[in-house]
Parts: C-alpha cells; sequence; structure tokens
C-alpha cells in the first residue's frame, strides 16, 4: 500500500467520472478513477462521520453548515496564499491507473483514512485526512458534482445549501 503525498480531484467530462491524481514517492502517480456510484456512496459515510461530530449540538445541521463553510474558506485562503501546481501524471516518471473498486474507509481520533483499491491486489493507494481536509476535501467533490450536472441527492442538507464560498468549481483542486 502506498500513501498519496497530495492529490488533485478533478471532474473529467468525457469519462463522467472523477479523477484523483496522487502523488507518490518516488515520482511515481497514482490515476484513481471513480465513478459516481461509488462516489455516492462515499459520500454517504464521510459526511455520517463528520455528522457524528455535532450529533449532541443543539442544532446539528446548523453547526455542520457553518463548519462546512470555515473549512472551504480557509482551504480557499490558503490556495490564494501558497498556490500550489496540480499532480499532473503526464510528468511523473511512472503513472498507474486504475478504476477504483472498493474505498475502506478507517475512523480515527486524528480524522480519517481512505484506501482506495483496484481489481489487483497492487492498486491501493491511501489518502489520511485530518477533519479539516475532509471537510475541504467534501466541498470540491461537491463542485464537482455541481460542474458535472450530477444529482446531489446523496448529500446531506447542510452541503447543499447555496454559500458563498464555493471551492472546488474549477477544473481541479489541489490537496497535500
Amino acid at each position: 500500500m502506498t500513501v498519496a503525498q497530495r492529490f488533485t480531484t478533478e471532474f473529467v467530462d468525457y469519462e463522467d467520472r472523477l479523477r484523483v491524481s496522487a502523488e507518490l514517492p518516488g515520482n511515481h502517480v497514482a490515476v484513481l478513477w471513480i465513478t459516481r456510484r461509488l462516489l455516492d456512496r462515499l459520500v454517504s459515510h464521510l459526511a455520517g462521520l463528520l455528522e457524528r461530530e455535532t450529533a449532541t449540538a443543539p442544532v446539528p445541521e446548523v453547526q455542520q453548515s457553518f463548519a462546512q463553510q470555515a473549512a472551504q474558506a480557509e482551504h480557499q485562503q490558503q490556495s490564494q496564499e501558497q498556490p500550489q501546481p496540480p499532480v499532473v501524471p503526464q510528468q511523473a516518471q511512472t503513472v498507474h491507473e486504475w478504476l477504483v473498486r472498493e474505498v475502506d474507509l478507517t475512523p480515527g481520533t486524528q480524522g480519517v483514512s481512505l484506501r482506495f483499491r483496484g481489481v489487483m491486489p497492487e492498486q491501493v493507494v491511501e489518502l489520511g485526512m485530518p477533519a479539516l481536509l475532509l471537510r475541504q476535501w467534501l466541498g470540491i467533490v461537491h463542485g464537482q458534482y455541481r460542474r458535472a450536472q450530477w444529482s446531489l441527492d446523496p448529500w446531506p442538507n447542510w452541503m447543499n445549501e447555496d454559500k458563498t464560498t464555493t471551492i472546488g468549481s474549477g477544473d481541479s483542486a489541489v490537496f497535500h
């Protein structure tokens, strides 16, 4: 299993699916293709993990919405202050590419670990995300859903509210 150092998430129109390009050690890149059907299920589980954080709050949905807006605003500010180039497979020494067949979620005290698996045993890439980065990535994926004009039904209401700070609606987004 390989742990990604940073990654870029983008919707590819002609493929009609999400591409995650993950930078790996040794100038390698893994290109992970994720279908909408798998993303719908993944989004539901990840949002559920975040919702457990505020389950005891007086108005948990409002608190989720505020936390999401704050995470997205922070990501936008970081992107402006310290812009990073996207992970580009063409510039890597070696590119591994596959369709993601399953995702293993491992919640922890510091966030969540996502293991994206392909059909072959060696096709595994792990993305570790603290809660803040998970919120930011979900914001990016949500923006890509909108860009793709996919149904937002799998998303919780607190993610579907119109916000003044929307990230991920452009071509791609980068995480480190």
